[in-house]
């Protein structure tokens, strides 16, 4: 009998932010039902990993807004609406939260595994309708950090032609994925300005150290070029 292949399913997360939304069903049943068909013909790794997201913008920086105007808030009986209409009201506000205020967030996710409650709550209630919906639960409230460290992740992007580092001169570290895996061009195309956060596919590379341009390129759909801050 030949060995079965092995198959990587790895869709990008719903950040524990706001109410899961119809399109985000659509998507989260739709995978369900590709990591379902495809078992029973390979060895599927099914990897969704919020861990590998919370470092992002748009979650420590949530995080940082809630505790800065809500101090110690107990958020176990919060309904979903309740905590979206919170992420809402952090939206709104003009001035986004700067790199320092966050590190000791992304610190504490990448040394201890931290979730903020608000966060966990979302996540309890997300477990809740996998469950109702008979969906499988790839792991919403366990700790799954990334496979890399943040350099390691650096240098093994730019061994491979996918980075434009400029933190020798001041700047951030880009990431280039060049739609279909092409070349990129000899003058790096800017399409997104310097950020203070990793980008999600910055962070998706992490999670899989053994990912490859080609690999990528079939299981998920890239913005041409994105950057994110190394440093913070």
């Amino acid at each position: 009998m030949p060995p079965r292949n092995h198959v990587l399913l790895a869709p990008v997360t719903v950040t524990p932010t706001k109410p899961l939304t119809p399109s985000h069903l659509k998507g989260l049943l739709w995978t369900d039902v590709m990591f379902r068909a495809t078992a029973p013909l390979a060895e599927v790794t099914y990897r969704y990993s919020p861990t590998t997201y919370h470092v992002t913008e748009q979650t420590v920086g949530f995080w940082e807004y809630l505790d800065r105007t809500r101090g110690e808030t107990d958020y176990a009986q919060f309904s979903e609406e309740e905590i979206g209409e919170l992420y809402v009201r952090y939206r709104s506000e003009e001035q986004p939260p700067s790199a320092k205020a966050l590190r000791p967030y992304r610190d504490a996710i990448e040394h201890s595994g931290w979730t903020h409650p608000a966060s966990r709550r979302l996540l309890e209630l997300w477990t809740g309708h996998y469950k109702r919906l008979g969906m499988h639960d790839p792991g919403l409230k366990e700790h799954q950090p990334p496979g890399l460290a943040l350099e390691q992740m650096v240098e093994q992007l730019a061994a491979t032609g996918l980075v434009l580092d400029q933190r020798d001169c001041g700047g951030p570290v880009y990431l280039d994925l060049t739609r279909y895996g092409m070349p990129r061009a000899a003058s790096s195309r800017r399409t997104a300005g310097p950020t203070t956060s990793p980008a999600p596919c910055a962070s998706c590379f992490r999670s899989w150290p053994g990912t490859t341009r080609s690999s990528c390129s079939t299981t998920m759909s890239w913005t041409p070029t994105t950057s994110f801050s190394a440093a913070s």
